[in-house]
């Protein structure tokens, strides 16, 4: 039965390096690639779309409700307070 030669230790380091690094650019390549195949950046954009038209009407629902329970806040003081204005 036959069998290989063996790889010499510099040989083997070698290889080793070349398959570490076709892996590590491989990887976001084949990533970004399969993003457009897919119509990524169009299934990203209905995503953040459809999270802004549900979660504006969340937040002033969610304000309304807590609004009831303290009667000196209003949205506009929380704003200036939290974004410095």
């Amino acid at each position: 039965m036959p069998s290989d030669p063996p790889v010499e230790a510099p040989q083997r380091a070698k290889w080793r390096e070349r398959i570490i690094a076709n892996r590590a650019i491989s990887i976001p390549t084949l990533t970004v690639k399969r993003f457009f195949e897919i119509d990524g950046m169009r299934k990203a954009n209905m995503m953040a779309f459809n999270l802004f038209i549900c979660l504006i009407p969340l937040l002033i629902l969610t304000f309304g409700l807590l609004s009831d329970m303290r009667r000196n806040l209003s949205l506009g003081q929380v704003f200036v307070e939290q974004f410095h204005l």
